[in-house]
């Protein structure tokens, strides 16, 4: 079996890396409805600090739908809805909405993912953020 050079091995990581980008994180998902775009988390969050996320919503079709949008959060102890909304979009349109978070000063410290989820008539797309929760 012929052995990679180093040089080969990072091409093909890149490679991997723009072929199959992950929706969990600031990124984008989409399906044939709908884009769903997530900007603006920082990795880390200290207890207390809040922390604003930029949401883009994009219509992908000829007809207006009607988006249900939910924000739920991921924690050490379990998961936790955070809020719901419905957006409508004209054909072809798209909205930014910007949220804010704010965790409480005893928030327990570790991995935490905030999770985005859009519903279009039964079909979904989602998008998260990990982060991570340091003490004071």
């Amino acid at each position: 079996m012929r052995s990679l050079t180093r040089s080969a091995v990072v091409a093909f990581a890149l490679m991997l890396a723009v072929a199959a980008p992950s929706a969990f994180a600031n990124g984008s998902a989409q399906n044939s409805k709908l884009r769903l775009t997530l900007a603006g988390l920082p990795a880390t969050v200290v207890q207390g600090q809040s922390m604003r996320a930029t949401l883009t919503l994009a219509n992908l079709t000829t007809v207006q739908e009607n988006v249900s949008v939910s924000f739920a959060l991921a924690t050490p102890l379990g998961n936790l809805p955070v809020r719901s909304s419905a957006v409508n979009l004209a054909p072809s349109e798209s909205k930014v909405k910007r949220s804010t978070f704010t965790l409480t000063d005893d928030a327990k410290p570790g991995a935490y993912r905030l999770l985005v989820t859009a519903t279009v008539d039964n079909t979904t797309v989602t998008v998260a953020h990990n982060f991570t929760v340091t003490t004071k």
